[in-house]
């Protein structure tokens, strides 16, 4: 069964709204689509690739790939976008803690924030993204 660009655009944006619901501010940037094979968004930014049999998570920078995890599961493309953005919103709450002091590892502000709000988005993506920042705690222990 082929895949609709304007479908999973429109699947995509429901989950992108539901992770705003619960998010203390939206995300700066939602990954755009292209909706076929042809070009890429060079600037390092991930966005979503639809084609007919697949679907990819992408990102380039200076015309070299960094990031392609290609499926054919519109939710599993769903949950590396909502992960991403409420990575990104997680991340931006460390700014907005000015009095944090500077010896403490930023990361036990906005990990915690960042598995709130995908389980918020769906319990079982939430399982997920502990489970990666468990991986990297890990790899790279709070100091």
């Amino acid at each position: 069964m082929p895949f609709d660009p304007e479908r999973i655009q429109q699947e995509v944006m429901l989950w992108v709204d539901r992770l705003h619901r619960v998010a203390p501010h939206p995300a700066a940037q939602v990954p755009a689509m292209i909706a076929d094979e042809h070009g890429h968004l060079n600037f390092a930014e991930p966005f979503f690739r639809v084609t007919p049999e697949r679907l990819t998570f992408e990102a380039w920078e200076r015309d070299k790939q960094i990031l392609e995890r290609p499926t054919t599961s519109p939710a599993e493309l769903a949950y590396w976008i909502v992960d991403h953005l409420a990575k990104q919103i997680a991340l931006d709450t460390v700014h907005r803690h000015k009095s944090r002091p500077p010896t403490l590892d930023a990361r036990r502000i906005w990990f915690p924030e960042w598995h709130r709000l995908v389980h918020a988005v769906h319990p079982d993506w939430g399982t997920r993204t502990l489970l990666n920042i468990n991986g990297i705690l890990a790899e790279y222990p709070f100091h």
